[in-house]
C-alpha cells in the first residue's frame, strides 16, 4: 500500500513539473533580440549569398529592428492591434534599410521569401479563413 501511495506521488510530482516546464517554454519564450538578429543574418546569408561587408551590415539592421519590436512587444502589452500596426512600420523601415545593403536581385530574393515563410505565414491565412476545420467543412 505504501509502495502505491509511493508511485502515485511521484508520478503526480513528475507530471507536475513536465507541465510547468511545457507551459514555461509555450507561453511564447522568446529568442534574445541577439539571437533572433543571428538566426535572421544567418538564413539571409545562406539564401541571399551575402558578402562579408554585406552580412556585417544586414547584422546591425537586423540587430537593430530586433531590438526596436522586442520594445515595440512589451510596450503593447497584450494590445495586438497596436502592436501589429507598430510592426508592420518597422518592418517597411527595415524593408527600406535593408534595400540600401542588398542588390536588387537580393532584394527581389527576400521579398519571394517574406512572402512564402514570413509575413503573411500559411498558418496565419488558415485562422483568416476560419482555420483548417472550417476550410474542410466548406470542401465537404
Amino acid at each position: 500500500m505504501k509502495s502505491m501511495i509511493k508511485v502515485t506521488l511521484l508520478s503526480s510530482l513528475f507530471m507536475l513539473v513536465a507541465f510547468s516546464s511545457y507551459a514555461q517554454r509555450g507561453g511564447g519564450d522568446m529568442p534574445s533580440p541577439e539571437e533572433r538578429a543571428k538566426q535572421q543574418t544567418a538564413q539571409m546569408t545562406e539564401h541571399l549569398k551575402l558578402t562579408d561587408e554585406q552580412q556585417k551590415e544586414v547584422g546591425d539592421i537586423n540587430l537593430t529592428y530586433a531590438k526596436k519590436m522586442m520594445e515595440a512587444r512589451q510596450e503593447a502589452a497584450g494590445d495586438r492591434t497596436a502592436m501589429r500596426s507598430n510592426m508592420e512600420a518597422m518592418q517597411k523601415e527595415k524593408s527600406e534599410a535593408l534595400k540600401k545593403v542588398l542588390t536588387e536581385d537580393q532584394f527581389k530574393t527576400l521579398e519571394e521569401m517574406r512572402s512564402k515563410y514570413g509575413q503573411g505565414r500559411p498558418r496565419d491565412q488558415e485562422k483568416k479563413k476560419g482555420g483548417k476545420k472550417r476550410q474542410e467543412e466548406e470542401k465537404q
